[in-house]
């Protein structure tokens, strides 16, 4: 569904998935990169906050994606908490974002 740009039923069936399979990181992951197309900010950050620590995998990826959120929704100061942190796990496309937006 996400490939055929179907955003908001590839969402709501990673949805379905974490719930019946609440330890895959790949669910929360797609389901946030769902929302972001469909521009849906805060349930891209509430999907994080339910994020298990224990099964987050630490490479960036879904602090990359809320910060980028936070950079939507114009907190600038969160936004670069978060791609701080996504750089830190050595994501590589947080730099140009922290060098443009955060260093300035």
């Amino acid at each position: 569904m996400f490939s055929n740009k179907e955003f908001l039923d590839s969402a709501g069936n990673y949805l379905k998935a974490i719930v019946r399979f609440p330890i895959n990181p790949d669910n929360y992951y797609n389901r946030m990169a769902a929302l972001f197309k469909l521009e849906k900010h805060s349930e891209i950050l509430e999907t994080y906050e339910f994020l298990p620590d224990s099964i987050n995998p630490k490479n960036g990826q879904f602090e990359f994606l809320v910060g980028r959120s936070f950079l939507n929704i114009k907190d600038t100061i969160r936004a670069c908490e978060f791609l701080n942190i996504s750089k830190n796990y050595n994501y590589r496309p947080s730099l140009s974002y922290l060098k443009n937006i955060c260093l300035n």
